[in-house]
């Protein structure tokens, strides 16, 4: 019994603290895709503007409450046609997209995590 009661709080640290590692690996994967469908619809010619690319990214990353895209988008060449909406042609969009985690049962840890992905429009 004494090594059990010595044991086992041990053992049950130890197994949370895996759950939450795959749950930091889990929202670390769902901010990649997220920031890839971001930076796909900032592209796409039927964007209108901020409010398309937020959606897409929320709608990408429905598991991750509150990730958010850092405005404003970097954009290459500067000129008219990384101003507007559509990105023209050959811009260069590079979306970056925060969230902050939180660990469920060592909550003295939290992340601000980011996520970066690059697009050329064509």
């Amino acid at each position: 019994m004494v090594e059990f009661a010595l044991v086992f709080p041990i053992l049950v640290a130890l197994l949370f603290g895996m759950i939450d590692a795959g749950r930091f690996i889990a929202a670390r994967t769902a901010m990649s895709q997220a920031a890839a469908v971001g930076v796909r619809t900032a592209c796409l010619g039927s964007s209108t503007g901020r409010p398309d690319v937020d959606t897409a990214v929320a709608d990408a990353a429905m598991t991750l409450p509150g990730i958010s895209v850092v405005w404003p988008l970097d954009c290459l060449p500067v000129g008219p046609g990384c101003t507007n909406w559509p990105k023209a042609t050959g811009s260069k969009i590079v979306l970056t997209v925060h969230y902050d985690f939180q660990s469920g049962f060592y909550r003295s840890f939290t992340k601000t995590m980011t996520q970066t992905s690059r697009m050329v429009c064509e």
